[in-house]
């Protein structure tokens, strides 16, 4: 089974992906469990805001385009490791995958997705260019759907599983919320900490300490997503931060907001209108 190698992840995604002021969102097959998070997401359309601040996430996202751009662009992968902004998001069909996900489509390819945006064309093999005129042939967002899943249950039937310790040290930091030093990790799965670190980036794209922080990060996100009163040294040492300062500090580099100003402006689905 697919989902035997990951916990259960829904909690991952970037807060626009379960928006649903997309024009669609279509379901992932079965099979794809803990390896896709949330639905698939079509369209461009956004009710929410005509512009809007989408906080940093630890997953990599999918994106096909409907149509080429330039004649050659079908589509991208990229990881957010930093909040941005979307001001004019193309007509697509995109998914959202784990980090070993990534690793099983894309190989070591995926260790770029935290630095630069990759074109699917560039992607070796071919099956990039051939998912986006897939993708483009579609006749609508449920056929397109079906392709996605086609493709990617495909692909990570066949694909070279990664390293057994990287699996089990990603489980540990996301069962944990982030929590659990790296040195307890590596010492954990029989690795130095600098081997880790290492073969965690190939794998992975990023270090053990940044994907742990995103994850942590998530978590806060889940906890103050909402009307009740927050208080924020309890939710700090809930969430493993060392007290509420450190807390503030993270929060802002990684949302691009203070916490009141997100919570203040925040849907439930975690978009937030530009300023």
């Amino acid at each position: 089974m697919l989902s035997a190698l990951e916990p259960d992840v829904l909690g991952l995604a970037p807060a626009d992906f379960s928006c649903r002021g997309y024009t669609e969102h279509t379901v992932p097959h079965a099979a794809l469990r803990g390896l896709v998070v949330g639905d698939y997401r079509h369209g461009r359309q956004h009710r929410c805001f005509a512009s809007w601040r989408v906080p940093a996430h630890p997953t990599v996202l999918l994106t096909v385009l409907h149509e080429p751009v330039d004649g050659r662009l079908t589509g991208f992968v990229k990881r957010e490791t930093r909040p941005y902004l979307v001001t004019a998001p193309p007509v697509s069909t995109a998914a959202c995958l784990t980090p070993l996900a990534a690793y099983r489509l894309f190989g070591p390819a995926a260790g770029e997705f935290e630095t630069e945006t990759v074109s699917l064309t560039d992607l070796s093999g071919g099956f990039g260019r051939r998912l986006g005129e897939r993708i483009g042939a579609a006749a609508n967002n449920a056929e397109r759907g079906a392709v996605l899943n086609d493709f990617l249950v495909t692909r990570l039937s066949h694909a070279v599983l990664p390293t057994p310790q990287i699996v089990q040290a990603w489980r540990l930091i996301l069962d944990t919320a982030g929590r659990m030093p790296i040195a307890d990790i590596a010492a954990a799965i029989g690795w130095s900490h600098n081997h880790l670190i290492r073969r965690f980036k190939q794998h992975l794209g990023t270090t053990p300490k940044t994907m742990a922080r995103l994850i942590r990060f998530q978590s806060l996100l889940r906890r103050i997503n909402g009307p009740q009163r927050v208080h924020w040294g309890e939710v700090a040492a809930e969430s493993g931060y060392s007290d509420q300062a450190h807390l503030h500090r993270d929060f802002h580099e990684l949302a691009g907001v203070t916490p009141a100003r997100y919570r203040a402006r925040a849907e439930r689905c975690g978009c937030m209108g530009a300023e």
